[in-house]
C-alpha cells in the first residue's frame, strides 16, 4: 500500500499538481483503490462461498448419478432375467404342448380299451360309472387332452376298486323260461359272481364275458352261496366255503 501510495504522490509532482490538489487527489485514488480492494475481497469471498456451495452439490450431483447408475445395471439385470425366464417358460410350454399331442394316440387307445370294460361291469354297478363312461364320448368331442386323460384316470381307479371288493346285491333273473326270480348276488371283484335266491331252490355262477355276464343253473351249490353271503355279511362265523370257478350248463 506505501508503495503505491509513493507512487501516486511522485506522479502528481511531476505532473505540476499542488500540494492540496495531490493530497486530495492521492486521497480519491487510495480510497478507490481500497474500496476496489474491498469489491475484490468481497468477491473472492462470495466466490469461495459459492464454490463451496457447487462443490457440495456437484458431490450431490455425483452421488445421485452413482446411485442412478446402480439402479439401472438392477434394473437391466433383471429384465435379462426376466427375459430368460420367459425364454424358458416359452420353452417348456412348447415341449409340453409337444408331450400333450404324443398323448393323443394313447388316449384313443385308453378310451377304447376303457369301453371294452364295461359289459364287465354288473348293471347295479354301472350305475355308479355311468356318468364316467358317457363324459369319455363329450370330452373326445372338444378335443381337450387334459380333461380326456383326467377322466381316463378317475374311471381306471374306480374300476379298480370295484375289481378289488366283494358286493353284495339284489337282480332279477330270468330262469326256467320267462319266470323271474329276485335273486341275492355275492360279485367277488369283477370276475366272479354267485347268485341264490331267498327259499334256496335257485342258484346260478356268472362269469364276464365278451358278451357280458353269463349265468349257468347251479342248484346244488345254492345253500353254500348262501353260506358265503351270511359270512360275508357278518351274520355267521367264519368258515370254508367251496364255491366252483366254472360250471358248465348255462342258464335259461
Amino acid at each position: 500500500m506505501r508503495i503505491i501510495v509513493t507512487i501516486l504522490i511522485l506522479g502528481f509532482v511531476r505532473l505540476g499538481f499542488s500540494k492540496d490538489d495531490n493530497l486530495e487527489i492521492l486521497k480519491q485514488n487510495v480510497q478507490h483503490w481500497i474500496n476496489l480492494k474491498a469489491e475484490i475481497s468481497n468477491a473472492t469471498s462470495e466466490w469461495a462461498s459459492q464454490k463451496a456451495i457447487l462443490e457440495r452439490e456437484l458431490s450431490i450431483v455425483e452421488l445421485e448419478r452413482s446411485e442412478l447408475e446402480t439402479e439401472l445395471q438392477t434394473v437391466s439385470k433383471q429384465q435379462e432375467n426376466v427375459g430368460n425366464e420367459i425364454d424358458m417358460l416359452i420353452t417348456q410350454k412348447a415341449e409340453l404342448e409337444k408331450a400333450i399331442n404324443g398323448l393323443k394316440p394313447v388316449l384313443d387307445k385308453a378310451e377304447k380299451d376303457i369301453l371294452e370294460l364295461k359289459k364287465y361291469i354288473p348293471a347295479p354297478l354301472y350305475t355308479s360309472v355311468k356318468k364316467d363312461f358317457e363324459s369319455i364320448a363329450v370330452i373326445k368331442n372338444k378335443n381337450d387332452l387334459i380333461s380326456r386323460l383326467r377322466t381316463l384316470v378317475s374311471l381306471y381307479l374306480k374300476i379298480e376298486t370295484m375289481e378289488h371288493e366283494t358286493h353284495i346285491l339284489r337282480e332279477i333273473f330270468s330262469i326256467k323260461g320267462n319266470q323271474k326270480v329276485e335273486m341275492q348276488v355275492l360279485y367277488i371283484g369283477l370276475g366272479q359272481a354267485y347268485a341264490v335266491s331267498s327259499d334256496g331252490n335257485n342258484a346260478l355262477v356268472g362269469k364276464p364275458s365278451a358278451d357280458g355276464w353269463t349265468w349257468v343253473n347251479s342248484p346244488n351249490i345254492a345253500s353254500e352261496i348262501q353260506n358265503a353271503i351270511l359270512i360275508y355279511s357278518r351274520e355267521r362265523s367264519p368258515t370254508i366255503v367251496n364255491l366252483p370257478a366254472n360250471v358248465k350248463e348255462e342258464a335259461k
